[in-house]
């Protein structure tokens, strides 16, 4: 019974801190995993001493896994029809192996699965005013570009929201800080139609990267408080959103972490929705699968497909979600 308690003890701690320390980011990493080997500990010491109550204890662990981890990996996709169709890219590019030559076998790699994909947007991370222009050069794309910390440089990681192909263009744009006194941006990018018409369909894309505890110099509380503050912006703003938004980007943190918790609730996780499986999208050490890139959209999408391309480019795997933007009076 103490297993099953600290069980649920951590997952209210999880879902609750905003900006979770690295102990507790590593054991909601493994959340799922704990909850389905408690179960199995309960079931198994119930057999050994023939007790009701572990076994109970057992059922309800298990319970829990079913209805909390199975739904979350298991699709329900919006099989309508209705809306206009859109095809959404997050990656992280990992700043294309910086490469910078014309001609590059991670350049090429890349370039060759968004084609393969063929999305109508792109989020991309981990990219330079330099990758943003050799895969543009390449792809058609019309992008808004920021490095992480604002300063201008051409080759400074930061990230892009990109339009791409035959339906979509850039309309208004910018960059911002999450908060005016810490230097650390996201990209908001209107996506209008090509063939606009009185009725056609305008939704905005906003990127992000949320910044890992390691990347910001400073005593371990002030990071904690940074991050706190910086996602605590990014909720109030989701929370505010009346247009057909997407918010795509690497979150850093895992699907049991108190952002996306908050973020579910006025957002549909595509891949929730319509994924199969984990979705892991980077492998830590070689061993642990972690899911902490990311694809949400306003309830005025309907979600028909989500799905992560076996991509060997980066040290991220892509995330690929198809959209419906719904009429509003839907």
């Amino acid at each position: 019974m103490a297993l099953l308690l600290g069980l649920l003890l951590l997952s209210g701690i999880g879902r609750w801190v905003i900006a979770p320390p690295l102990w507790l980011i590593a054991a909601l990493t493994v959340l799922p995993w704990l909850w389905l080997g408690g179960a199995a500990a309960l079931v198994v010491g119930a057999g050994l001493s023939r007790s009701r109550r572990l076994a109970a204890a057992g059922l309800l662990a298990g319970l829990v896994f079913v209805g909390v981890w199975v739904r979350a990996w298991a699709a329900w996709p919006d099989r309508s029809g209705s809306g206009v169709p859109l095809r959404v890219m997050e990656w992280n590019v990992q700043r294309l192996g910086w490469e910078d030559a014309e001609e590059s076998p991670r350049l090429d790699c890349v370039s060759a699965e968004i084609l393969r994909q063929d999305p109508d947007v792109l989020a991309l991370l981990e990219v330079t005013t330099r990758d943003v222009q050799r895969l543009s050069a390449r792809l058609d794309l019309q992008c808004v570009q920021v490095d992480y910390r604002g300063t201008g440089s051409t080759g400074r990681g930061g990230l892009a929201a990109c339009a791409r192909g035959s339906r979509w263009r850039l309309g208004e744009n910018h960059s911002r800080r999450f908060i005016e006194d810490i230097d650390w941006y996201y990209v908001f990018a209107e996506m209008l139609p090509l063939s606009a018409g009185p009725d056609s369909p305008v939704f905005n894309l906003v990127t992000v990267h949320l910044q890992p505890h390691g990347l910001r110099p400073g005593p371990p509380t002030e990071v904690v408080s940074d991050h706190n503050r910086e996602t605590r912006a990014l909720l109030d703003r989701m929370g505010r959103l009346q247009d057909p938004t997407v918010l795509a980007g690497d979150f850093n943190s895992a699907r049991d972490a108190a952002v996306h918790v908050r973020l579910r609730r006025s957002l549909v996780d595509s891949w929730e929705q319509a994924g199969w499986g984990p979705g892991a999208t980077v492998l830590v050490g070689g061993l642990l699968p972690l899911r902490i890139d990311y694809v949400y959209a306003t309830p005025t999408f309907g979600v028909e497909r989500a799905f992560i391309p076996d991509v060997d480019c980066s040290d991220h795997r892509p995330v690929v979600s198809d959209l419906r933007l719904r009429p509003a009076a839907d």
